[in-house]
């Protein structure tokens, strides 16, 4: 079973534990939360979104992770299951005391963090003891050969006008980040053009019209804080013969040039 909690700037520690509810007559109860239903039934934690996430926030599961540990508001204290086992062993002369005081953690249990890397996206790198607990793996874009093998249903020069985009505008990103350390461009994903929608809205639309769908600043041009990154990837599609089916005339002065199927900013 999973249990997933989406991790913004407004997470609090109560939850990522308990949060106190009030009944009616004035008593009070405690609910789990996801990562503490998780460890207690052994399921799978997914933890989404952790550079959104305060700094005095996350540090709240790193006993949970490394010991298989934690406090909890309802007076329970969350234990490994081998140490509850030995616990228990030890203590069975008084064995509602562990019962009503110790909970095992289920050790099918497991925690999957989904973050963005930052730099260059908006948020907070994570703090070392926590990312210490997790064994990292970078997801890398779609390459060139495994887009066109995903296209392979589209009409062959489609899937090449997009295929080429799709490297020109990743390509374009790749340099911005090189070049000031924070990326001036939207992030453009390649997994989401060739997985969405292109299917759908091929033959009748254009190379042009699908990305708009996975790349919102080509419908942004009205918008400051991406006018920059979609004039420069207009003009770069353009060069590739990829334009809106009902194109206006855009200045050519913007420094760069064409590489193969690339374009490279000066």
């Amino acid at each position: 079973e999973m249990e997933y909690v989406a991790i913004s700037a407004d997470t609090t520690e109560a939850d990522l534990k308990q949060r106190r509810e009030l009944l009616p007559g004035g008593n009070v109860s405690f609910s789990d939360a996801p990562p503490v239903r998780a460890a207690v039934q052994g399921g799978m934690l997914l933890l989404d979104g952790l550079e959104r996430a305060e700094r005095n926030v996350l540090p709240t599961l790193n006993n949970l992770l490394e010991n298989r540990e934690m406090a909890l508001e309802d007076g329970r204290f969350l234990i490994d299951d081998r140490r509850y086992a030995a616990l228990t062993s030890s203590l069975s002369s008084s064995p509602d005391v562990t019962a009503s005081t110790l909970q095992p953690v289920h050790e099918h249990f497991r925690v999957l963090a989904l973050a963005s890397p930052s730099p260059p996206f908006a948020g907070r790198a994570l703090d070392p003891p926590l990312r210490s607990r997790f064994q990292a793996l970078l997801v890398p874009p779609v390459g060139p050969a495994e887009m066109a093998a995903e296209l392979d249903a589209l009409p062959s020069e489609l899937a090449r006008q997009l295929v080429a985009a799709s490297e020109t505008i990743a390509e374009m990103e790749r340099q911005s980040i090189r070049h000031d350390g924070s990326g001036g461009f939207f992030s453009f994903s390649s997994t989401a053009l060739a997985k969405r929608g292109c299917m759908k809205l091929a033959p009748t639309a254009g190379p042009h019209d699908i990305l708009q769908r996975v790349y919102p600043p080509l419908n942004m041009h009205g918008n400051p804080s991406s006018a920059t990154s979609a004039t420069q990837v207009s003009q770069a599609l353009r060069k590739l013969g990829v334009t809106p089916a009902s194109s206006v005339h855009m200045d050519d002065d913007q420094p760069g040039e064409l590489v193969g199927n690339h374009y490279r900013t000066v």
